[in-house]
């Protein structure tokens, strides 16, 4: 029978491929017109992403490179939260492990579904002002990372050149310009 709340129903699953940052399930379903089907979803640990603002209003982006699209980005600090780990928390340790700065003062911008036409992702999206000097502690993968200051006019026309092409990066912007005109 057709459920409004949930017109499709999980039968079973099985994960058909695992690693620390995600898995892959492939699960057996009932559709709306109750017929059988496959869905494969990723799950994957949510993620923060920080926009780390200097009392005199600018603010740091990194480059990195990015192997699956084989270039180097701009883009904000972000990374996967740890399991059990509040996504506040998470945001404050990416940042310090990135770029060497703590947040004195943390405020949530937002929250969307990444793709959840084929994952359960979460990104959660932060501004990190009152910044104070800690210890950068990057992971292997992030060494050659760089981090530069730009002004909001700077960002805004890095976003309009498609100098600036991470979609978090792009959402959080969106996020920060809305947080920016109502307060």
């Amino acid at each position: 029978m057709f459920d409004q709340e949930r017109p499709i129903k999980k039968i079973k699953s099985h994960y058909i491929y695992h690693s620390s940052w995600l898995d892959i399930r492939e699960d057996e379903i009932i559709k709306a017109d109750e017929s059988n089907g496959k869905y494969v979803v990723v799950e994957r640990i949510h993620c923060a992403v920080i926009i780390p603002q200097k009392s005199d209003g600018k603010i740091f982006l990194t480059q990195e490179y990015r192997y699956p699209v084989e270039r180097w980005t701009w883009n904000f600090t972000m990374g996967s939260c740890k399991k059990g780990e509040r996504y506040q928390d998470g945001a404050c340790r990416e940042l310090e492990e990135e770029t060497g700065w703590r947040a004195g003062k943390i405020e949530s911008l937002g929250e969307v579904d990444l793709v959840p036409g084929y994952s359960n992702e979460i990104a959660h999206f932060y501004l990190a002002t009152d910044l104070k000097a800690g210890k950068i502690k990057r992971e292997s993968s992030e060494i050659g990372m760089k981090i530069q200051e730009f002004s909001v006019e700077e960002i805004d026309q890095m976003i309009q050149e498609n100098k600036i092409r991470d979609g978090l990066s792009i959402v959080a912007w969106f996020f920060y310009k809305n947080f920016l005109k109502n307060n």
